[in-house]
């Protein structure tokens, strides 16, 4: 005897019954799986791929604002220098600063100015010691009394 559901009109099956249902099945077929891994496939890698450049970029970020605060802390020891003892700061001079859990390279040079007592500092700050490719620049003006 066949059974059939109240709500649906559908045929219901038996405990011993292995036909299929009389309405089509709900699950995914193989071609549809396929396709939507050939549309993941083609999405996925772009994304990974501007992902790991957004990590890079901010990586450079870091440290382009960690050499300048190296930069910023040696122009602050030049104006300390100069107001308390009045010291001229020196024509060429660079050093080693440990900042944010790694050495980093710093060059200054100071140039006079048409106003005496006033000069103009640049500093360089870079990861490797040769300079190149600096991370940070900063100049300023400096009056010595």
């Amino acid at each position: 005897m066949v059974k059939y559901s109240v709500a649906t009109g559908r045929r219901l099956l038996s405990a011993g019954d292995r036909r299929f249902p009389a309405s089509r099945s709900r699950a995914f077929t193989l071609l549809e799986v396929l396709v939507a891994l050939a549309v993941i496939g083609l999405v996925l890698p772009p994304l990974l791929i501007n992902a790991a450049e957004r990590v890079k970029g901010v990586k450079v970020m870091e440290e382009k604002i960690v050499a300048n605060l190296v930069a910023q802390n040696r122009l602050a020891m030049y104006r300390l220098e100069s107001r308390l003892g009045g010291n001229r700061p020196p024509r060429r001079e660079d050093g080693t600063e440990i900042m944010a859990g790694r050495d980093w390279f710093w060059e200054a040079e100071t140039e006079p100015t048409e106003i005496e007592d006033y000069f103009r500092i640049n500093i360089r700050v870079a990861i490797r010691k040769d300079m190149e490719d600096p991370r940070a620049r900063v100049s300023a003006y400096l009056g010595v009394k």
